[in-house]
């Protein structure tokens, strides 16, 4: 309780720091607008970053690709934009990492500065997009858009002070801009968050008003009209803007000049219990969430959406909200604790955790799984962990039967997880296998390979290693060093320490759901 307290307390933090104080120094000029410099957006890279974490620095709010294998995050903790390519060091894109400049939790307290990219200041960069031949940044407590491009960084849109006021330029005036979305034109929209506005800016500066009426409310219908309670996230697709409406616990769509709510209930008027309240699944008219704050479209047209305060990344399509993944109070390495942005990448989905300050690589391609289905929480955590994970030979499809050089794998890596041993946590399949054979948790090989593992097969490997692993959990087996087991007994062994379940038949081929639950059960000492 004392731990789920505490990251509860963070979050609360997190949300109530989202948009501090302080006034920006100065407000630059206009940059030069040319038309002949817009990318065009296109398709993202399906190619998905290597390893579990894609970056782990500060308070990343926002990721976005920026090339094969590369991309740029958003950090309001250093007050600067990375540069990620996995494998290597990350870089400060934007942004002055100026250790003279410290606030209370030693973070560079950031300001307000047109210039190089490397001597540019930043305070609370928020989201990002394509914008013109580079990037827009939303600064958030700057209340500006800011441009990079050519190794520089301008003000596109905003005065640096709050306001609320269409224009061009800085002209135009923002209160906590923080959500980005570029849109097939090569303009951008934006999320006015305490203006509770939905603006977007054109190629050529200018700024208007896309919908809300600047009032606080949940009101859908024309875009002018309608009234929205602090939106953040936002991305675009196919013609419609998805909109999070963090303080509404809503997703709300803007189409054809109308504002709509696509799902969630209101309930400002509730506290939302943090793992088993008020994060609903099911159909979209009773689904809920908890203050929404990121959005992304998968490959299959899915919406997916993070719970900031919910600590679960949600899914919705077919008329149903299903959970991805969410946060566990006894594994906070399960799901990101308080997610932010998202970036759908082919069938995975990179998010950024606020509260960890870590990147997560893409989620497994589960957007064909039945959420409800009671090894969603399982697959997560096992996935999360390396211990089943995508291969260039078997793809993680939970119903697929595992073969026995990837049931060993993952038991190789199980133990490895446990015991944070850095020598064999990234291994491959291959070296999984060899590990688990000289350690006789698999048998020698003897026509097995290429084989699927029956569920009394996988027991019994699973018994081999908890009494490898026996002197240092006694408390999880209470086993006899060096006992021999057979399948049948193994099989025993698994249920009646609650490892495996009394649905898995032992002479079907077990499933890499089936083993996620098993190797979940392994972990938590059931």
């Amino acid at each position: 309780m004392k731990k789920r307290v505490s990251i509860l307390t963070a979050i609360i933090l997190t949300l109530a720091t989202l948009f501090p104080s302080g006034a920006p120094v100065s407000a630059a000029a206009l940059p030069e607008w040319s038309s002949d410099k817009y990318v065009r957006i296109g398709e993202t890279y399906s190619r998905s970053p290597v390893g579990d974490v894609l970056l782990q620095r500060g308070t990343p709010v926002s990721v976005i690709q920026s090339g094969e294998d590369e991309y740029l995050v958003t950090d309001r903790f250093y007050n600067v934009v990375w540069s990620v390519t996995p494998g290597r060091e990350p870089e400060v894109f934007a942004g002055l990492l100026d250790p003279g400049l410290l606030g209370t939790a030693a973070e560079p307290q950031g300001g307000y500065r047109d210039t190089s990219c490397a001597e540019a200041l930043f305070k609370d960069p928020w989201g990002i997009a394509p914008f013109l031949s580079g990037w827009l940044v939303s600064d958030t407590s700057n209340h500006a858009l800011r441009y990079i491009a050519d190794g520089k960084v301008q003000t596109a849109a905003g005065g640096g002070l709050p306001g609320q006021a269409d224009g061009r330029g800085t002209r135009a005036l923002f209160n906590k801009p923080t959500g980005l979305a570029a849109d097939r034109a090569g303009g951008v929209y934006i999320a006015d968050t305490l203006n509770n506005l939905i603006r977007r800016l054109d190629r050529d500066g200018s700024v208007t008003t896309a919908a809300g009426t600047g009032k606080t409310g949940n009101t859908d219908g024309a875009a002018l009209s309608a009234e929205f309670n602090g939106p953040t996230g936002l991305a675009f697709h196919n013609g419609a803007l998805y909109i999070a409406d963090t303080g509404n616990h809503r997703v709300r769509k803007l189409e054809d000049g109308i504002v709509s709510t696509v799902a969630g209930v209101n309930f400002v008027e509730q506290e939302p219990d943090f793992f088993n309240g008020e994060a609903v699944d099911g159909p979209l008219s009773i689904a809920k969430f908890s203050s929404p704050m990121g959005v992304a479209v998968g490959f299959d047209a899915s919406l997916l959406v993070t719970d900031s305060s919910g600590g679960a990344i949600r899914r919705i399509a077919g008329g149903e909200v299903t959970t991805v993944a969410r946060a566990d109070p006894e594994f906070g390495d399960v799901a990101p604790v308080s997610p932010a942005g998202l970036l759908a990448l082919g069938s995975g989905l990179l998010a950024c955790d606020a509260f960890s300050g870590i990147v997560y690589r893409p989620f497994p391609p589960l957007m064909d799984v039945t959420y409800a289905d009671p090894f969603i929480r399982e697959v997560s955590f096992c996935y999360w962990r390396g211990v089943l994970r995508e291969t260039e030979e078997a793809k993680f499809e939970p119903q697929s039967p595992l073969t026995w050089e990837a049931a060993a794998a993952a038991l190789a890596r199980t133990y490895a997880a446990e015991h944070a041993d850095k020598e064999i946590s990234g291994m491959t399949d291959a070296e999984g296998l060899a590990w688990a054979l000289e350690n006789g948790v698999a048998d020698a090989p003897g026509g097995e390979a290429g084989l699927n593992v029956t569920v009394e097969g996988f027991c019994l490997m699973l018994h081999r290693l908890a009494v490898l692993d026996g002197e240092d959990n006694g408390k999880r087996v209470l086993l006899e060093k060096n006992v021999s087991y057979g399948l049948r007994d193994a099989y025993s062994w698994a249920l009646a320490n609650g490892v495996a379940d009394a649905d898995a038949y032992p002479l079907d081929y077990v499933t890499r759901a089936q083993a996620a639950v098993m190797l979940y059960n392994f972990s938590r000492n059931k």
